[in-house]
């Protein structure tokens, strides 16, 4: 898990990003992952990281001074991604990276709505909460 993580964080350039990891799906935790984990604020120090939904019986120990913080559901995670200092919650105003649903290319997008991959020019819809569907939406 931390080494798939690392390796699509380095593909990213050095701006500042809000990663959200959704560990749902997780059937279990390494120690190596883990600790993957805990490097991931100091090896990009201006991204911001939350963890949510991590299934019961699994244990993701995050430590450090630049620890990441881990929320029970998706939305108080997304709350914590998106507020200031000022304490004000702020629109992405940067570009925000999404999967293709079907080849999984990496692509950048600013808004929700209708987008086509350049790759395999399939057609999906992204969420206003950046989530990506197989299905492009009619209007």
């Amino acid at each position: 898990m931390g080494e798939i993580i690392l390796s699509k964080l380095e593909e990213l350039s050095e701006a500042p990003r809000r990663v959200l990891l959704d560990a749902s799906g997780l059937e279990s935790a390494t120690l190596e992952g883990t600790s993957i984990l805990n490097q991931l604020p100091e090896r990009f120090p201006n991204s911001k990281f939350a963890i949510c939904s991590v299934p019961t019986g699994i244990e993701i120990s995050v430590k450090g001074e630049n620890k990441i913080s881990v929320f029970s559901d998706r939305d108080s995670a997304k709350l914590h991604l998106t507020a200031n200092s000022k304490g004000k919650v702020s629109s992405f105003v940067e570009n925000v990276l999404v999967h293709c649903p079907v080849c999984f290319h990496l692509l950048k997008i600013r808004i929700s709505g209708n987008y086509g991959c350049p790759v395999c020019h399939s057609k999906f819809f992204v969420t206003k909460d950046w989530r990506t569907s197989a299905f492009e939406r009619l209007l």
